[in-house]
């Protein structure tokens, strides 16, 4: 992890006896480093998820530190860009013919229901989004929040946000912890994910109402299917370099996973 830079002085390479100063008194600098914190990798989310590692604990530590990040972050007021959302959730259509051929029809069937009911959801409750940006809902979040970008640590690190594009850090702060809980899902732990939800609510210090929690499971199938078209362009160009076509592809494996869940969170919010 980059901490800071530092300077590297004549007097740190030779003898100090033997260093030449500056009149001013001062060792003169030749060079910078980058100063670093080696991270204990075996405390990587992902990797202790797919061992199934991560325990209550872990999620209650985790819940607090980010709905502490989140209570102090700065407010965003910009309205919500539905038309945006409407785009980048049938961006997944454009996947479709390939989606149809190497999974079956059925899979392109759900990601065209899925879009469907985004864009109805979207224009139905334009109001409600933009209420929650009213209630300072949205915030200058991290953006990344996925399960690779965490060490499970004591006190948990979260890193690699998101710096160069401010639109993806602009966000719901359910937004943001719903990309956590797809990854959750994702290996396979539902009642994690709830907890987990539950438990930065309560940190938070807000009620799970109705309306939130549909909002949520929106969010997840927003965050689910950005998953799946990653995961899709991935299997495709491995299949362009080595031409592996089977089934069982851990890829297609994945892209089913992700289009599940896309359907299954879409069931949920309508």
């Amino acid at each position: 992890m980059y901490l800071g830079v530092i300077p590297i002085s004549e007097g740190m390479l030779a003898d100090r006896n033997e260093a030449r100063k500056e009149s001013a008194g001062e060792e003169r600098i030749i060079d910078y480093a980058v100063q670093m914190k080696r991270m204990d990798n075996s405390r990587e989310m992902d990797r202790l998820l797919k061992e199934r590692q991560v325990d209550i604990s872990d999620l209650d530590r985790l819940a607090e530190k980010i709905a502490a990040f989140h209570k102090h972050t700065r407010i965003i007021k910009n309205v919500f860009d539905t038309t945006g959302f409407q785009e980048i959730f049938a961006d997944l259509l454009s996947e479709k013919d390939y989606i149809a051929q190497e999974l079956g029809n059925a899979w392109a069937e759900k990601i065209i229901r899925c879009a469907d009911q985004s864009n109805r959801s979207l224009n139905a409750r334009r109001n409600y989004f933009n209420q929650r940006i009213i209630t300072n809902f949205r915030r200058d979040c991290h953006g990344d929040l996925n399960a690779s970008n965490i060490f499970l640590y004591d006190d948990p690190v979260v890193f690699d946000c998101i710096e160069f594009n401010k639109e993806y850090r602009h966000i719901d702060v359910l937004n943001e912890i719903a990309f956590l809980c797809v990854d959750l899902d994702f290996f396979g732990d539902h009642d994690m994910s709830d907890h987990f939800y539950h438990q930065y609510l309560k940190a938070l210090g807000v009620e799970n109402d109705v309306d939130s929690r549909r909002l949520f499971m929106y969010y997840k199938s927003y965050r689910a299917n950005v998953r799946a078209k990653v995961t899709a362009i991935s299997a495709q160009q491995k299949e362009g370099n080595v031409r592996e076509k089977e089934d069982n592809a851990p890829e297609k494996k994945d892209l089913k996973r992700y289009i599940s869940l896309m359907d299954r969170y879409c069931q949920e919010y309508a």
